[in-house]
């Protein structure tokens, strides 16, 4: 079964289509996670985060990712970090795309096998993740960059008889289709689309086969680079098997489930986490897989072992009421053995030797008997079953015996049904614990779309209004001056130092004082108070009209301050702040957002939250409290779980205004 692992030659055709928004950006950051390396990008479209894994792939994300500052990108931050974005290219129809910076810098992301992240100006190589010494060319800092030799050319620019010599040298026609450069998927589909048998041997292909074939390859690259695109991933069995930009034929009429996407980079960002999850299972996960065999081995035997038991007893039964039933023929055959050994004192042989002679004359009773052994036992056969009789004992003794067998299998079966449902409870429980571990395994954590206001602290209010706060002097100025619009609030403490914060009302009604106690707490936490040790600090709020960014004539306005025109007074405001998690399940992925924001307004949105007041415990050290408390909140639940511990500990520090103690259960707790 085919299965994309990588990105091909068309499928970076495709990707440069969303990648061209970059153009006119700038370098924000560089960040590293082992092969992967993020892009941090300011763009004209808004900010991006563009994802390249060497070899694998290169698009957009959104997904979480423990980036760390490595010495590596710290190095490449010094040489482009707030360079503008000149260009972005395909390198003629290779997996190779080529960032084009200002002053002579490039980004070269390698998509090709053993490919690699490479930083050059002008052609001397700067950095490379991995330094390595090739046949046809060398990659380490110093050295001159070469492209790999033998890049593939645009199918659509070769001509008819080039490619029909290339698919020719091909052991079949799929094997041809390889060297033309546009990898086995769409290899697949141009075969499909042309109605030709992709394992067909190529000399037993019409000239009129090979210009079908030839023509399809153009338009499937024609669809892509005319933006028909309508990306999608294909699922077989519940798992990802491929990605494409477009339709593709051989997927869609195979019977493979599709998921749509709204763009190429938001596919593969679905795709790639879904095919690394199905890394093999963890020790502890393979552990529990074997203890499940095992238990279902024990459980099998246990299984056996009642139905034997069951049908013993059903068989004791039977014979001791066959016995009745048949008693008169049964206790004549039982008797005349008896006479005939015990009265007569005949030998075996003997008594054989006239039953035999019984059978060959037609008797009823000599027909019925199996055989005798010397023991005195006799083997009777009564329809299908056979009966043993004992001539040392009476026929009802023997009947009593086979009841007290039965009695005897009964507790038997009871006692091995309690065992069994010991085993079906333990069988349960080890169940729950592998779809528990299998869940937070298979767990895609996703970060929730940037927004603008994701630069300043916010919450959204009780009333479902957002509030927004500055961070600092020149995030309070940029707050003010670019979002504060008609119809909002402006709030801050009476207290020198402190967040700007506005209450957006984009649809113009009146707030709920309820909005404005909440903004206020905000404000309140967000000021120097809460370093001051406070435990209350006034408030006040005005509309956005009586703020200016204009001083009276003579008077100098330091950034971050305004002129304010009106107050209204909201005193004795209290310092707490609650921060908090938030997971949501959105299909078979998961969205994570940091919450901070007053304690009725985050306990509406997630039950994954504390409350801080001023207190004495550094900023680290509570933020490592407050996802240690958080997880053991989330101890039985392995989505929400997995989800905190995605979390990076500098988000949480973030956001803490400063030294604090933690609130438990309406309690100042020092912790």
């Amino acid at each position: 079964m085919y299965r994309d692992t990588s990105m091909s030659s068309p499928d970076i055709l495709a990707i440069l289509k969303e990648l061209k928004i970059l153009e006119g950006g700038i370098i924000d950051n560089v960040y590293q996670c082992e092969k992967l390396i993020g892009l941090k990008i300011r763009s004209p479209g808004g900010n991006r985060l563009l994802l390249i894994e060497p070899s694998i792939r290169i698009h957009f994300t959104n997904a979480v990712i423990n980036w760390r500052a490595t010495n590596f990108v710290l190095m490449i931050r010094k040489h482009i970090n707030n360079k503008v974005i000149e260009a972005v290219r395909q390198y003629r129809f290779d997996r190779i795309v080529e960032i084009q910076l200002a002053d002579g810098y490039r980004i070269i992301a390698e998509i090709i096998p053993r490919g690699n992240f490479i930083v050059a100006r002008d052609d001397k190589i700067l950095f490379a993740l991995e330094h390595v010494h090739m046949r046809d060319r060398s990659i380490y800092p110093g050295a001159h960059f070469k492209y790999p030799p033998q890049s593939p050319e645009d199918p659509r620019k070769i001509p008819f008889e080039s490619f029909q010599e290339k698919i020719m040298s091909g052991k079949t026609t799929l094997h041809g289709l390889l060297k033309i450069g546009i990898g086995k998927k769409y290899a697949l589909e141009a075969c499909f689309r042309a109605g030709i048998d992709c394992n067909e041997k190529p000399t037993e292909l019409s000239r009129e086969n090979l210009k079908a074939i030839y023509e399809t390859v153009r338009n499937i690259l024609d669809e892509i680079c005319e933006n028909i695109l309508s990306p999608r991933v294909y699922f077989r069995d519940d798992k990802v098997v491929a990605f494409a930009p477009i339709k593709l034929h051989f997927f869609e009429t195979n019977e493979y489930e599709v998921k749509k996407f709204q763009n190429f980079s938001d596919a593969l960002d679905f795709f790639f986490p879904r095919l690394y999850a199905e890394k093999p299972e963890t020790e502890f996960l393979a552990m529990l897989r074997r203890e499940r065999k095992k238990l279902l081995g024990r459980i099998k035997a246990q299984k056996e072992r009642i139905d034997e038991l069951k049908k013993e007893e059903e068989r004791a039964k039977r014979i001791a009421e066959k016995i009745y039933e048949n008693l008169r023929i049964l206790q004549q055959i039982h008797d005349t053995i008896k006479r005939a050994r015990l009265e007569k004192k005949l030998e075996w042989d003997e008594i054989l030797k006239r039953i035999e002679d019984g059978k060959k004359k037609g008797i009823k009773e000599a027909l019925m008997i199996e055989k005798i052994s010397r023991d005195g036992r006799i083997f009777v056969k009564l329809n299908s079953e056979v009966i043993v009789l004992d001539i040392r004992k009476d026929l009802h003794e023997i009947a009593e015996e086979y009841y007290k067998k039965a009695k005897k299998t009964r507790e038997k079966i009871s006692t091995a049904e309690k065992e069994l449902k010991k085993s079906l409870e333990e069988l349960e429980r080890l169940e729950e614990k592998i779809r528990k571990q299998l869940e937070e395994e298979r767990i895609i954590i996703k970060a929730r779309p940037k927004q603008w206001y994701d630069s300043f602290y916010w919450f959204i209010s009780s009333d479902g209004f957002l509030v927004v706060a500055g961070k600092d002097a020149s995030s309070n100025e940029r707050l003010v001056r670019k979002y504060l619009d008609k119809n909002d609030l402006f709030l801050h403490a009476e207290i020198h130092g402190g967040s700007a914060v506005i209450i957006k009302n984009p649809k113009g009604v009146e707030i709920p004082e309820r909005t404005i106690l909440e903004a206020a707490m905000f404000a309140a936490a967000r000021s120097k108070a809460w370093n001051k040790g406070l435990t209350a600090v006034d408030v006040f709020w005005t509309p956005s009209d009586k703020v200016s960014l204009t001083p009276p004539s003579g008077m100098y306005r330091p950034t971050g301050a305004f002129i304010i025109r009106e107050k209204n007074y909201l005193r004795n405001v209290s310092l707490k702040l609650a921060i908090g998690i938030k997971v949501e399940r959105v299909n078979d992925e998961v969205i994570v957002d940091i919450l901070s924001g007053p304690p009725d307004a985050i306990s509406r949105e997630t039950d994954l939250y504390v409350i801080l007041v001023p207190g004495d415990w550094k900023k680290s050290a509570i933020a490592r409290k407050i996802i240690e408390k958080l997880s053991r909140k989330a101890e039985n639940d392995p989505v929400k779980l997995k989800a905190i511990k995605s979390v990076k500990v500098e988000r949480i520090i973030d956001l803490i205004p400063g030294p604090s103690k933690i609130l438990e259960n309406g309690d100042e707790k020092d912790e």
